[in-house]
């Protein structure tokens, strides 16, 4: 069988634009990555056909009609502030040449709700209603909001903006709060927020609170069933800082939920002042109880250089099958300069990581299937169903890993991006699995992604301008 991805490029250098491609594996005979770039570069509109705007987000889902979808978030900039586009589109319209998606099925329109405005959706859960009808649930990272669109109508294409939102509050002294991830378990959505001060900023400015993971029912009333992190009722234990990935999981008996967290800035090899380590010793992949909240540790990053060289890195993504046969787990920093990126990818299964206890990686999975370096900034895994392996995308790579090691890979931005000049800095920005899974979930990619790249604030725009061309200037050294 094949999987399938689609994913978003960006450049930000001149005019911030980026682009929509597909990829599909096997193809052909050695098995091979079939790559369909620039499948989207523009959209229509009243105006003419704008440029897809840079950070475009391709939101896999099944609308109410049982179609696939993708959901596509195209950020401009106009004097310093950023507005998001939401844009429908046919997630399987490039299976024939010319290999580019149709005009949007909906949009392009800016999304309320209430009094609202959506600034950059982030990710996306659905629930079926009934056999024509799909709510769309989508958190907003700069809005901090978690928010629902209805699919309904001829082929499920009427998308209607839902009454009912949760907006986290806004925390004292200015501090920043964005919203990374959101799950759905039977009647609750689940979604995790993130505070602190300068955020965008990173290291050594940015100093994060713990995660907070917030309990809401499908009307995202207000105030929600329940909250674990640093504003509202606590439960017992605590969500590590920047966390970004919630997914669930059933064992057979019981529903568990996987929080990933880096457990503070994104650091490099150059020893930031105020950081003793190139690592995060509170990086963890932690189990949260969706009934009470309550946060356990499954596996820890090194307290200090005393513990094993394996250990000293951060928790990066974390993928599983749905049977829980196959687990794979990246951890990693960059080096100096954010020249490269030194990982190492594990795998294992859902049960020696639900049974690990709190302990280091490295007492549980003593050999990585990999462990090297590589350009690039987008890092994160997402398995697939139907090819019993996973995907990685490694910085400017995209690439399939079994077990084993590497099965294939696209053959880095180049092949993957319509900017190919040096000065574009052209970079992968999102993936999304889709259409012939086996498992017809919306699933994404599951890797850290840091404020200044996430988020559409004019101070994150120019962090990532001067961070690229922080690592411009390294890889000409």
């Amino acid at each position: 069988m094949t999987s399938k991805v689609m994913y978003g490029t960006y450049t930000y250098t001149g005019t911030p634009r980026g682009d929509i491609g597909t990829a599909q594996f096997p193809s052909g005979s050695p098995p091979a990555i079939l790559v369909h770039k620039g499948v989207r570069t523009t959209y229509t509109n009243a105006g003419g056909s704008p440029l897809i705007g840079s950070d475009p987000k391709p939101l896999y889902f099944e609308n109410g009609a049982g179609l696939n979808r993708a959901a596509v978030a195209s950020i401009s900039w106009a004097s310093g502030v950023a507005t998001c586009n939401w844009l429908v589109y046919e997630a399987d319209a490039d299976n024939t040449t010319p290999f580019v998606w149709n005009n949007p099925v909906a949009g392009p329109v800016v999304l309320t709700t209430g009094t609202v405005t959506v600034r950059n959706p982030y990710a996306v859960k659905t629930k079926r209603i009934n056999a024509t009808t799909v709510d769309i649930y989508c958190i907003d990272y700069d809005a901090r909001l978690v928010f629902r669109v209805r699919s309904s109508g001829a082929n499920g294409d009427t998308y209607t903006p839902q009454t009912g939102y949760y907006q986290f509050p806004a925390l004292a002294g200015g501090q920043d709060t964005f919203g990374v991830d959101l799950e759905i378990i039977g009647n609750y959505v689940y979604a995790v927020f993130n505070s602190g001060t300068d955020l965008t900023l990173g290291a050594p400015s940015a100093n994060y609170l713990n995660s907070t993971v917030v309990k809401l029912d499908l009307a995202l009333s207000s105030p929600p069933v329940a909250v674990n992190g640093p504003y509202g009722s606590s439960t017992s234990g605590g969500a590590a800082k920047n966390a970004f990935s919630l997914q669930a999981y059933n064992d057979g008996t019981d529903d568990h939920l996987l929080l990933t967290a880096v457990g503070g800035p994104q650091l490099d090899q150059a020893y930031p002042p105020n950081y003793p380590f190139d690592w995060n010793p509170g990086s963890r992949i932690q189990r949260v109880d969706p009934g009470t909240l309550a946060v356990t540790d499954l596996l820890s990053a090194a307290v200090n250089t005393g513990d094993p060289s394996e250990d000293q890195y951060d928790f990066r993504a974390l993928t599983f099958s749905d049977d829980g046969s196959q687990t794979y787990i990246l951890t990693g920093k960059y080096t100096s300069g954010f020249a490269s990126f030194d990982y190492r990818l594990y795998w294992t299964d859902m049960s020696t990581l639900l049974s690990a206890g709190g302990t280091l990686i490295s007492n549980i999975i003593p050999v990585p299937v990999e462990a090297t370096t590589a350009g690039g900034y987008l890092w994160g895994i997402l398995y697939s169903e139907s090819n019993v392996n996973t995907w990685f995308v490694k910085g400017e790579d995209l690439t399939v890993y079994d077990s084993g090691g590497s099965v294939a890979s696209a053959g880095g931005i180049t092949a993957l991006s319509t900017f190919t000049g040096v000065s574009d800095f052209p970079g992968l920005n999102f993936v999304t699995i889709y259409e012939d899974e086996l498992a017809p979930a919306p699933k994404a990619l599951k890797g850290y992604v840091a404020p200044a790249f996430a988020s559409v604030s004019p101070a994150a725009l120019a962090e990532r301008e001067r961070f690229l061309k922080q690592i411009a200037a390294a890889k000409e050294k």
